[in-house]
């Protein structure tokens, strides 16, 4: 049997491991390494993960400082003995039958691409899966575009099955400095370096939304973090690296804009004050040829580049009517 290492980092997840690990388990798939890579966690992940380690001897654990989840696959990467490399998040859940048909339908290919949904109710059963239709081979131009497309969106590293000895080959870790979308970042070196890739229909992940993700609790919480402004810095990259791939540009800019978009006004709103942050954004923004942008990215454009200095004369404006008004 083709031997897959499951790659786990956990930061405090003691709530969600252990539920977890049943769907590994459950997946009556023998040949695996199941890598729990502890990232600094500070309530009971660690003892959780050696309890169960206890009774399984396919656990290998990985105990480290706190550097964030990049830094924690790569710890698994290199620790990984496995033929391939699975990506999982310690709150979600994996369904039935994933792990056998992976490994049974990867063939010759470096990548296997699978379905994912978001997911609340924990109790929801995916029983339609057919583990017989084989999946088909997806070019690396719709690989690329999944990228920045909405739907399907396949920028996660957990909707995917990878041959290591292909991460091995070119050299492939993430981005520890990333905070935010460095996993679309490594899906898209992972896709266009000559990569076979295929892709199936069946869903396998459920991906859950809960209290305590990361984002959440990013949402929630009043301060802006500066890391998001490395972000820039991997859009930047991706178009660099997009030479070849005209066909791509208008997804990649619409996409790119709306992120600017969304980080622009999420800073103001939380009151970030570094003006160099502010300009940069609005830098890049200006460089986006307008003539390539939907509806929607041409009024992000506008409301990036120009609704400053618009809201700053229609203050001033309002303020010169209410003098002559008082005048009267």
């Amino acid at each position: 049997m083709t031997k897959i290492s499951i790659i786990i980092p956990c930061y405090n997840v003691a709530h969600y491991i252990q539920r977890c690990y049943d769907t590994i388990r459950n997946q009556q798939y023998d040949s695996i390494e199941i890598i729990f890579v502890n990232d600094g966690s500070s309530d009971n992940t660690l003892e959780t993960c050696k309890n169960m380690a206890l009774n399984d001897s396919r656990i290998v654990i990985v105990d480290s400082k706190n550097e964030g989840v990049s830094a924690a696959r790569n710890k698994g990467i290199d620790k990984a003995t496995g033929e391939l490399i699975y990506f999982l998040d310690a709150d979600d859940i994996l369904v039935n039958g994933m792990m056998k048909y992976c490994a049974d339908n990867i063939g010759t290919a470096d990548i296997l691409v699978f379905q994912h949904i978001p997911c609340f109710d924990i109790d929801k059963t995916f029983e339609d899966n057919n583990l017989n239709i084989p999946p088909r081979i997806w070019s690396e131009p719709e690989a690329l575009a999944s990228l920045y497309e909405q739907k399907p969106y396949h920028g996660f590293v957990w909707d995917k099955m990878i041959r290591k000895s292909y991460i091995d080959k070119i050299g492939l870790r993430f981005n520890k400095e990333l905070r935010f979308h460095e996993d679309c970042l490594f899906c898209f070196d992972l896709y266009r370096m000559g990569a076979q890739i295929r892709i199936t229909d069946n869903l396998f992940y459920l991906h859950m939304i809960t209290k305590d993700s990361s984002m959440r609790r990013y949402w929630q919480s009043p301060v802006f973090d500066e890391r998001y402004i490395l972000t820039l810095d991997a859009f930047e990259y991706m178009k660099k690296n997009l030479i070849g791939y005209e066909s791509l540009k208008r997804d990649f800019y619409i996409n790119h804009i709306r992120w600017c978009h969304r980080i622009y006004f999420e800073a103001k709103y939380k009151k970030y004050s570094n003006p160099q942050y502010y300009k940069r954004i609005k830098e890049i923004v200006k460089g986006i040829d307008s003539g390539i942008l939907s509806k929607e990215g041409k009024r992000y454009k506008w409301n990036i580049c120009y609704g400053d200095e618009f809201m700053i004369f229609f203050h001033t404006y309002k303020q010169i009517i209410k003098k002559l008004i008082h005048r009267k």
